[in-house]
């Protein structure tokens, strides 16, 4: 299942029409769905447009005129971008697909092997892993703050007195206090009152 009931937001960056048309039928047949699909075959305009951040999810061709997928991969992380970025390509490749996975994309796919159903699961599963990322950047972030405010917490001197009470702890900051023997036992004495040394664990 899709995270959002409201329509998803796709641009298919693709420098052939014929290819940009297909997979938008296959997109538009995923059935219960409501997408918004739009088309970029400009390298500079697909730029400007992730940028501005206006879509949930990016398709993004290897071919591209004179630079290829890879090169806006490069520049759509850079510039912070954090919606899902899927390669296309008309020819399967190994090393292809390891260096679109290693710069940042959700997932490679074969234009030649695409159908609905397999759009269908790659964008489910591009959008819920987006969905899981920023739930825990904005977890990190808080528990972040927390940690930040907490070190900003003010401690005062024991030595510190308020209208002419000293506070200046006891000679003694526990009931118990305790020593090691050479023989490695413990031996706790009772701070305050009588009574012997009581054996505790020995220190390992």
């Amino acid at each position: 299942m899709l995270p959002s009931s409201l329509p998803t937001r796709i641009l298919i960056v693709e420098d052939d029409e014929d290819d940009f048309l297909i997979i938008e039928a296959c997109i538009k047949d995923i059935p219960e769905k409501d997408f918004r699909i739009d088309w970029c075959y400009d390298y500079d305009d697909a730029l400007q447009r992730i940028g501005e951040g206006l879509y949930d999810l990016y398709f993004v061709d290897y071919l591209l005129g004179a630079k290829t997928g890879l090169d806006l991969l490069k520049e759509a992380i850079v510039m912070g971008t954090e919606e899902p970025l899927v390669l296309l390509t008309g020819i399967g490749n190994r090393d292809l697909d390891v260096q679109a996975m290693n710069i940042g994309a959700v997932d490679y796919l074969v234009k030649s092997e695409i159908n609905t159903e397999k759009l269908e699961r790659c964008i489910r599963y591009a959008l819920e892993r987006s969905a899981y990322i920023r739930a825990l950047r904005v977890n990190e972030l808080k528990f972040r703050n927390i940690f930040e405010r907490s070190k900003d917490a003010v401690f005062l001197p024991a030595t510190t007195s308020f209208s002419g009470m000293s506070m200046q702890p006891p000679a003694s900051s526990s009931i118990y206090q305790g020593r090691a023997d050479a023989d490695g036992t413990l031996r706790s004495f009772r701070a305050q009152g009588g009574g012997g040394p009581v054996a505790g664990p020995r220190c390992r």
